[in-house]
């Protein structure tokens, strides 16, 4: 028996270095793999769609295959290129707006005593009007915490414009030396055609293809504990693919509920807003400071009342995440195996930090794996160690 046991640890810690092996390998030709990674990603999302066209309604999956691809890049291109003129000129109108901005929280700000109403006290030497001028109100002197305010909005103001600024002058010089440096760099080159030419052909052979890779793979398993191996596999593949295709559909309907929702109840900047929705709820919290708290400061900032402007986006904002949260998340993704928001959290963090975006694209499958494999295999023996009864002590 403890021989059975050395050997299953021996497997275990090959198998290991084997994965720890591979995952280096693929960081260093991450610029070959990635294409394909996310090719695979894509295929997790829409494999469902697929089956469910081949299968129900009795097509061949050739055909179910390009129904999918043209409706997913006809969709993307379409919505890319209504989308993303329209929230670039919300983004401008934002920037334009930034100095209205500053007047008015500075008008706040000094209504509500946080700031001197007269503003900053007179330099030293400051000559006295003429005995003709017309006085000035008298100036009253900052403290140092309402110097310190009024200097942080300035410099948050000028920076602001001052990036806006040269974001515009410089976007044609920075996309021409970007051209030019993927031109005459042969890694560049193949990144950028990995991601406009390969995805896609990856992608269609994935979905083509998809059945025949499970059936590869089932049978490249031991026949020796097969049963117990693919039930693991299976948890872990629906663990990951509940994951990615949640996901994403829980990002593009946040981002949709944002836009939609946002718009009708006159919150500022819906597109602009419901777009920020949607790229940052990928990760978890992200949303919150990314559109919740700018989209309550711009909106009392630009209402003739800040309160009511202020609640309009807040009170919308904390619907659509209750709805989210409460309704939606749970009826999608039912009692799959999934990571806590923290937990998911982390995993992105560590994966992007230690691997840049081939990190970020294996971490949450990792993460299902090593979740799953301890819950089958490392907590019944640490519970069978915790219930074994103590040897009677030695007479």
């Amino acid at each position: 028996m403890e021989a059975v046991k050395r050997a299953t640890l021996w497997r275990v810690a090959f198998f290991m270095a084997f994965g720890g092996a591979l995952i280096l390998l693929g960081y260093r030709l991450r610029g070959v793999l990635n294409p394909l990674l996310f090719a695979v990603l894509l295929a997790y999302v829409l494999n469902p769609l697929v089956n469910a066209i081949s299968r129900r309604g009795g097509f061949s999956r050739l055909f179910g295959v390009l129904v999918v691809f043209i409706l997913f890049f006809g969709i993307s291109t379409l919505g890319a290129l209504w989308t993303v003129p329209r929230a670039v000129a919300q983004v401008e109108s934002l920037v334009n707006e930034v100095p209205g901005f500053y007047k008015k929280a500075v008008e706040w700000l000094e209504k509500n005593e946080f700031l001197s109403p007269a503003g900053p006290a007179a330099p030293a030497g400051t000559p006295s009007p003429s005995p003709g001028a017309k006085e000035a109100p008298p100036r009253t002197v900052e403290t140092p915490s309402q110097q310190f305010l009024r200097q942080a909005l300035e410099k948050a103001r000028d920076s602001i414009l001052k990036s806006w600024e040269e974001w515009k002058e410089n976007l044609p010089k920075h996309a021409t030396n970007a051209v030019q440096q993927i031109l005459t760099s042969l890694q560049g080159l193949l990144y950028v055609l990995g991601f406009c030419l390969l995805v896609p052909v990856y992608l269609f052979f994935l979905l083509l293809e998809w059945p025949q890779i499970q059936e590869w793979a089932k049978g490249m398993l031991p026949t020796a504990g097969r049963e117990r191996m693919l039930s693991v596999i299976g948890q872990i593949d629906g663990a990951t693919a509940a994951f990615f295709r949640g996901r994403v559909v829980l990002c593009l309907v946040r981002g949709l509920l944002v836009f939609g929702l946002f718009a009708v109840a006159g919150a500022p900047y819906p597109l602009l807003f419901g777009v920020v929705a949607a790229v940052s709820s990928f990760v978890p919290f992200l949303h919150v400071f990314f559109v919740l708290v700018p989209s309550v400061v711009i909106g009392a900032l630009q209402a003739h009342n800040p309160v009511a402007g202020g609640l309009a986006p807040g009170v919308v904002f904390l619907v659509i995440e209750a709805f989210m949260e409460f309704v939606l998340t749970p009826l999608y993704l039912g009692r799959q195996v999934s990571l806590h928001p923290v937990a998911l959290f982390v995993v992105l963090l560590i994966g992007g930090d230690l691997l840049g975006f081939f990190g970020v694209i294996i971490a949450v499958p990792l993460a299902c794996a090593a979740k799953i494999l301890f819950r089958e295999f490392v907590l019944p023996e640490w519970r069978m160690l915790a219930q074994r009864e103590a040897p009677p002590p030695a007479i």
